[in-house]
């Protein structure tokens, strides 16, 4: 009995990391619910497919009979609607149309007419506006990555947390972003929030699930190039910042040493050679402030030493520089 408990403890235990991990990387499904059946996603499917129309004063049903041909899928019109609207089958139709999918030639044909269609009981069904309008298709929306309020830089919350997510505001985005007078209070469709399934849940025309669809995938898809740009800045921040460059300060001496002295030392050539009191000379490898180095004396034992002594006499006691 333990061990069976275990054994359902781990396999639940694995399920809700499986669910979470499925929650974090949005693969858990994002299609609305419930999904089409065999027939009505090969319709779907077709309706993907490019066409090619090439009709003049076509009747209706002829144009309809050859795309369902050409695209191998069942259209059925609805007679009685069209009667309803004054319209029959024999109405002529004049369309050219070429390089576009099938699902936007027949609104461009279908509109001539204002009339529309819709995917329902495994076959394309062609009827008025109208008519459409009350025809109601309840689906449900995974929307669990849309109302998370966490932001990219921190772990996604667990499946039980729902204080985070918030509905409001996309049911909110929904209804004044995609047919706002189609919604309760104006009219007959209503939306309501699933907190344990994460998920929406409406019933709609087939035209308005379909614009609900493509609002859902581009929030999605801004989302993803939210994740991506914060993937690249926390990259960037990890690389190593240049180490600084050591600062560098230039100092500039002016020396103006006399005639080479007896006791003078690393004078160079100044006393030799009549050079006087020009030539090479050699500067302390480091020199301390105001030239002077400790134990400098101005009897000297030390080129400091000795021009502390020559600075101190008149200027007119300095010995003169002699020409070669």
């Amino acid at each position: 009995m333990s061990r069976t408990l275990g054994s359902a403890l781990v396999s639940c235990s694995l399920v809700t990391c499986l669910l979470q991990a499925a929650l974090a990387t949005d693969s858990l499904g994002q299609e609305p619910y419930p999904r089409p059946n065999e027939a009505e996603a090969k319709i779907e499917a077709a309706l993907g497919e490019t066409a090619k129309l090439d009709f003049a004063d076509q009747p209706l049903a002829y144009v309809v009979e050859t795309l369902a041909k050409q695209h191998k899928i069942p259209i059925q019109v609805d007679n009685k609607a069209l009667t309803n609207e004054g319209i029959g089958t024999d109405t002529p139709v004049t369309a050219h149309i070429e390089g576009v999918s099938l699902r936007s030639a027949l609104r461009l044909v279908l509109d001539q007419l204002d009339l529309t269609y819709v995917v329902r009981n495994e076959v394309l069904f062609i009827t008025t506006r109208t008519e459409a309008e009350n025809i109601l298709i309840f689906k449900v929306y995974p929307v669990g990555d849309l109302v998370r309020g966490e932001n990219e830089f921190q772990s996604p919350p667990a499946l039980e947390a729902f204080a985070g997510e918030d509905y409001q505001s996309l049911i909110g985005l929904i209804t004044c972003c995609v047919a706002p007078t189609s919604w309760e209070g104006s009219g007959p469709a209503n939306i309501h929030e699933f907190r344990h399934s994460h998920a929406l849940a409406f019933s709609q025309s087939a035209d308005v699930h379909e614009e609900v669809a493509a609002l859902l995938a581009a929030l999605r898809q801004a989302r993803h190039k939210q994740r991506l740009a914060a993937k690249l800045l926390a990259k960037a921040a990890e690389k190593p910042q240049p180490a600084e460059v050591e600062s560098m300060h230039v100092k500039v001496y002016r020396l103006d040493l006399p005639a080479a002295t007896p006791g003078r030392t690393g004078g160079g050539m100044g006393g030799t050679g009549g050079m006087g009191g020009g030539g090479f000379f050699a500067v302390p490898n480091e020199p301390a402030a105001g030239d002077k180095l400790d134990g400098d004396k101005v009897n000297g034992d030390g080129a400091a030493g000795n021009d502390k002594a020559m600075d101190d006499k008149p200027a007119g006691d300095k010995a003169p520089h002699k020409r070669a």
